[in-house]
């Protein structure tokens, strides 16, 4: 997937089209620059399908012969053998391979994805190993498609891959299709989420799973009799993977037992009714001190509960029961379940076996000072918040530092904006304004020049300054203070363009307008813009 790109307009001013008009000033077209995306851990994001998925980069197939349609390519111990286009094996007390060799590196990761389509393999030996040239894991042994990560530690082994039964197994068999590694890349690269009607550039703070199995159910721990049934339907994540759980006594509910002290933590998770009507659960964390009751529709949905106390014991029980307002028999399926400390949900971490951590998205474009006016220009962004969650997240255009900046920011204060000018560390200028809701998607757009500031949101002047003399020296965009980390800007992002010149009021109006791509201020801006005559 490739990065998005900033805009930069080379005159005076352009015009975003999402069409094939794109109207600009003496015919004027946007210069994409692709921003430098910094993050050490994979991601995920909703694709223009709707669909969950990690954001990554796979390599070329590693694996020869990985559906078994020949008896070839593969070196094989024990019962291991190969026919109707799958791999299979029978439990007799002994360890055995099916195995192949391919070139890997150390220290490389790789996406491991495997078909199990029978297995009947008796006590500890159903469960597949999987070694060799990597580190050694065991694999599920559930019925369906899996993948699994796995990082290269030994590019001398004698295989590079080996699909091992255990010799704890001693009747039974199992059957496998669909073998494939392929070289995983998920660090540094961007996100764009999609919300239904468009997509943005995603940016948030570094968060912990702190839910150890996120999508296998079936070892949480439960009060009383519920019944999990894995892989039962198709999950947010276009697999078969989500789990059925189903229980009739109001008392009995399905948990995790979490440290979470002292802070702010929130509990996020989809659901969806496995029957034809909507059905009323309660998730609860904190030992049930903290609750919500929502409503699990035949659609997946993601609930979201944030616990706003500060409780004082840890190792405390978070997940979720049938509410006492639900009639009858709880049927649902379950997926994506994560608790992570803050005092919103940020997207999906998946996890399996242990805490995951996602860092911290960081988005900047340096060197480019031919492609920044110092003395006027415009920075504009269609933007929304994460949150209100009491900090400063700015994007700036700077000169490295935080002393020469042009900055439009989210304030701590619940739905504030502010537009500051700093010049070799003083503030020249500061604007603040109350949007509507810094959760919408604002066009945004601060034009500057020595003395003659504007501001303007949403097609509308919100604030103006006529003091204050511009920084000299501006040479980064970045999406935080200065480009230092500091004030780092958490939000999504439609459109972020830099002008080299000011802008005009009727041309800021035409930007940051609402009515869409065509909007106008007057018959007379369209007729200038559109090359028209009014006669």
């Amino acid at each position: 997937m490739a990065n998005p790109s900033l805009q930069i307009g080379n005159d005076n001013w352009a015009i975003k089209e999402d069409d094939l008009l794109g109207y600009s000033k003496a015919g004027t077209r946007f210069v994409p620059e692709p921003i430098t995306m910094t993050r050490a851990s994979a991601g995920t994001r909703v694709n223009s399908e709707g669909l969950v998925e990690t954001v990554e980069l796979l390599g070329s197939e590693l694996v020869d012969n990985g559906s078994f349609t020949t008896d070839s390519d593969w070196d094989k111990t024990g019962t291991w053998s190969i026919e109707s286009n799958y791999a299979t094996a029978s439990g007799n007390s002994t360890s055995q391979y099916i195995q192949q060799d391919f070139t890997i590196t150390n220290g490389k990761t790789y996406l491991f994805t495997y078909e199990i389509i029978e297995n009947t393999l008796n006590g500890s030996g159903s469960a597949l190993s999987g070694s060799g040239g990597f580190v050694q894991i065991f694999l599920s042994n559930v019925i369906g498609t899996h993948q699994v990560y796995i990082t290269a530690d030994d590019d001398a082994a004698a295989y590079a891959l080996k699909i091992g039964v255990s010799a704890t197994a001693t009747t039974g068999t199992i059957k496998l299709d669909n073998v494939s590694v392929k070289e995983y890349t998920a660090n540094n690269l961007a996100r764009v989420d999609y919300d239904g009607t468009a997509s943005s550039l995603l940016a948030e703070p570094m968060r912990t799973n702190l839910i150890p199995y996120s999508e296998d159910f079936t070892g949480w721990l439960r009060s009383g009799s519920i019944t999990t049934t894995p892989n039962y339907t198709t999950s947010p994540s276009g697999q078969n993977n989500a789990t059925r759980l189903q229980w009739t006594n109001a008392t009995n509910f399905i948990y995790q037992n979490l440290s979470h002290v002292g802070s702010d933590f929130t509990l996020s998770i989809y659901l969806k009714s496995n029957t034809n009507v909507s059905q009323n659960v309660r998730l609860f964390m904190d030992n049930g001190a903290q609750t919500q009751n929502v409503v699990v529709t035949t659609q997946w949905q993601r609930f979201e509960f944030t616990n706003t106390s500060t409780p004082t014991q840890s190792n405390r029980n978070t997940g979720l029961i049938k509410s006492s307002s639900q009639v009858g028999d709880l049927d649902i399926s379950i997926w994506g379940a994560q608790f992570e400390e803050g005092s919103y949900a940020t997207s999906y971490i998946p996890t399996d076996g242990s805490t995951v951590t996602r860092v911290q998205d960081q988005y900047s474009k340096t060197g480019i000072s031919n492609l920044i006016n110092s003395e006027e220009g415009v920075l504009f962004a269609e933007m929304a918040a994460l949150a209100n969650d009491g900090t400063y997240r700015e994007i700036s255009l700077n000169d490295g530092t935080t002393n020469n900046v042009v900055e439009i920011r989210y304030n701590p204060l619940d739905n504030q904006f502010q537009f500051v000018i700093r010049n070799g560390g003083a503030v020249d200028v500061a604007e603040t304004i109350t949007l509507s809701n810094a959760l919408d998607f604002n066009k945004i757009a601060f034009s500057y020049k020595s003395n003659d500031y504007k501001m303007y949101v949403n097609g509308v002047k919100v604030a103006t300054d006529t003091s204050g003399t511009m920084p000299s020296g501006l040479d980064t965009l970045s999406l935080d203070w200065g480009g230092y980390g500091v004030n780092p800007f958490y939000g999504k992002v439609k459109q972020l363009q830099v002008f080299k010149t000011a802008l005009t009021d009727d041309e800021l109006t035409i930007l940051t307008g609402t009515s869409g791509v065509h909007f106008f201020p007057s018959y007379a801006a369209m007729a200038s813009v559109l090359t028209y005559t009014i006669e």
